[in-house]
């Protein structure tokens, strides 16, 4: 049984900071169910109406989200981290406020400054050409399209699959680009196959969007469940990201082929039908009045501010 200190800080604000940091350091990821009030309430040893009044002030900040008779589950991972991170750009933009003061530059020629320098970097971004590489191509056509690193950054989708085949094809091909970007799952294997040992490679993370999770949390747990997907891969890391979110189904079935007759016989077997980026369209003529979610991983933000910190630095 975890117990609060007594201080003057309010027990439900330290209850709230106690859920911050689960969510803070991971341990309630997006899409998590959290306790009950009451189950919370036992286990931190306070009284149900401080728990229920930390969960109605982070639903507020749209930090956690209630559903009636599903429950409560994280929806943004709100970062005291980022907080104080906030805080140290602030003091280093007073800092130059300050020296600029000292040494006669105005204020309105510091702002120049600081627009020619954000203009730079616009500019830079727009010169980068990158490789994307992943064993999936829902994933690397979604990526490809989504990925945000700024105005103007090409980047060229090559599936895996494919860089296997055609070694020498695909080596030459990648030549004229500044880096190759892949998952973590595939990034010891890219760099057996890259020949050109100057091109850096950079790991990407990647999350289940949070709107797929949390319409696969709203569904019943007595209904049949399938995923609909090209690849076998792609299907069990979307069962391995609804387990990690806390989300338990007693079978969900799996069907990569594309005939038609066999997608309709999946289809109507089952209640919901969660399926990959491209596939929603495929099953639309058997659907009846069957629920349809798109399972859509997207890139952690962690990792494109690394890659665009990385990918200046070195420019």
């Amino acid at each position: 049984m975890i117990q609060f200190k007594v201080q003057k800080t309010p027990l439900y604000l330290q209850v709230k900071q106690y859920i911050k940091r689960n969510i803070d350091e991971k341990k309630w990821t997006i899409g998590y169910k959290l306790p009950t009030e009451r189950e919370l309430a036992k286990t931190l040893d306070v009284s149900r109406k401080t728990v229920s009044l930390a969960y109605k002030e982070l639903e507020k900040e749209g930090i956690i989200t209630s559903h009636q008779g599903r429950g409560t589950f994280v929806i943004n991972r709100h970062s005291m981290q980022k907080d104080s991170q906030v805080d140290r750009l602030i003091e280093n933009i007073d800092y130059c406020i300050q020296t600029s003061v000292k040494i006669g530059v105005e204020p309105d020629e510091f702002l120049d400054l600081c627009r020619a320098r954000i203009n730079r970097y616009i500019q830079e971004l727009k010169k980068i050409k990158l490789v994307f590489i992943e064993c999936n191509r829902e994933q690397l056509d979604y990526f490809s399209k989504e990925l945000e690193l700024g105005a103007g950054v090409t980047i060229t989708p090559i599936l895996l699959q494919d860089f296997k085949k055609n070694i020498e094809d695909i080596n030459k091909k990648i030549q004229s680009h500044d880096f190759i970007v892949t998952t973590f799952f595939h990034i010891d294997e890219v760099k057996t196959l890259i020949k050109d040992k100057n091109i850096e490679i950079l790991p990407m993370a990647l999350n289940p969007q949070l709107e797929s999770i949390i319409k696969i949390a709203r569904i019943n747990r007595n209904n049949n469940v399938g995923i609909l997907s090209i690849s076998q891969n792609f299907a069990e890391k979307v069962k391995n990201a609804i387990f990690e979110a806390g989300l338990y189904f007693d079978n969900i079935k799996i069907e990569t082929s594309t005939d038609s007759d066999e997608i309709k016989n999946f289809v109507q077997s089952l209640d919901v039908i969660i399926v990959s980026p491209g596939r929603k369209k495929e099953i639309l003529p058997f659907k009846d009045d069957k629920d349809i979610i798109e399972f859509i991983f997207v890139p952690d933000m962690g990792s494109i501010n690394l890659l665009k910190s990385v990918i200046l630095k070195n420019r």
